[in-house]
């Protein structure tokens, strides 16, 4: 049967019947008469010869074998046409709805989210953001990212060498020490590197602490990594270093101990003040940490996303 002989306006009034179960609420659901959709079953009934909907034995209304299969490949082809159409539509922020799944650390959440959502809520009050956990998208949950996520924002090492995700550059963060304002590392204009080594030592977060300096203090970010999924302590000059992967928890045990913390300086701005600590340069490490935004190739052509990832780049480059 050619298609130029097929009424398509059949197509939403079967998908409407077929969801509701029931001729007035597919009537109401597509905004219609009730006698119209009545007479558009007759002739869908007559098109697949079949009932299509059949009344049970408590007399409701139930879908038929043949309509069971008719309703999930009657909703794909409803989805195809509206995306096509969609996608050749401008996307307007300022009216335009829609929702994005970001996968992000703690650090990014403090340092970066406040200000995107902050833009949104002017500037696209229609937008949403779904937001989920680093780890959502690393070790064990890692296929997940295929699945769901639209975007990631991380350190450089999260997804470098993944193939389906291509990586832009957004900004980049010092490393600082951190403690309690009367701690006595800061009797000294300069803190040193014997002077942090001598006291137990807290690195936030395994994910997005990488820097790249002098490689015998890099070790032992690595070492982090490679040994914080078993949970266990490691051993810097006879101080304990513990890996904490929240920052409110990390800037509490500063507060009520004499804790030194490694950390990127923007993920403790926000609170260092609320817990009376103190913020130095890091003697030791003297690059800084690269953070990007990491988009799925197969999502290169989306308007909406690169609309964000284009927003994402902007308020980066503002900070």
């Amino acid at each position: 049967m050619k298609v130029n002989s097929i009424n398509l306006n059949l197509l939403t009034i079967l998908d409407a019947v077929l969801t509701e179960q029931n001729v007035t609420n597919a009537a109401r659901r597509i905004n219609l008469s009730q006698p119209r959709v009545s007479n558009a079953l007759k002739e869908l009934r007559e098109l697949f010869d079949d009932d299509l909907l059949v009344r049970n034995r408590h007399g409701q209304m139930t879908l038929t074998a043949k309509s069971r299969e008719l309703q999930v490949e009657t909703r794909r082809i409803i989805n195809e046409i509206e995306n096509l159409f969609e996608n050749n539509q401008p996307f307007k922020p300022a009216t335009s709805a829609a929702n994005f799944n970001i996968a992000m650390s703690d650090y990014i959440s403090v340092a970066f989210l406040p200000f995107l959502t902050r833009y949104l809520k002017k500037h696209a009050p229609n937008i949403t953001l779904s937001i989920y956990g680093i780890e959502y998208v690393t070790g064990k949950n890692r296929s997940k990212i295929y699945e769901t996520i639209d975007f990631v924002i991380g350190s450089e090492t999260l997804l470098k060498a993944n193939d389906e995700f291509s990586a832009e550059f957004l900004f980049e963060d010092e490393i600082v020490c951190a403690a309690s304002s009367s701690h006595e590392i800061f009797k000294n204009p300069r803190i040193t590197d014997n002077e942090i080594n001598s006291f137990p030592q807290i690195y936030i977060t395994p994910y997005d602490i990488v820097a790249k300096s002098d490689q015998n203090k890099l070790d032992n970010f690595d070492r982090l990594q490679n040994t914080f999924s078993d949970k266990t302590n490691l051993i810097n000059s006879g101080n304990a270093t513990m890996p904490v992967s929240r920052i409110m928890i990390a800037c509490n045990m500063l507060a009520n101990s004499d804790m030194v913390c490694i950390a990127p300086r923007r993920i403790l701005n926000p609170v260092y003040e609320y817990f009376n600590l103190q913020i130095k340069p890091s003697p030791f490490y003297k690059s800084k940490i690269k953070f990007y935004q990491y988009l799925k190739k197969s999502s290169a052509e989306n308007k909406q996303l690169n609309w964000l990832k284009n927003t994402i780049n902007q308020l980066a480059s503002e900070l």
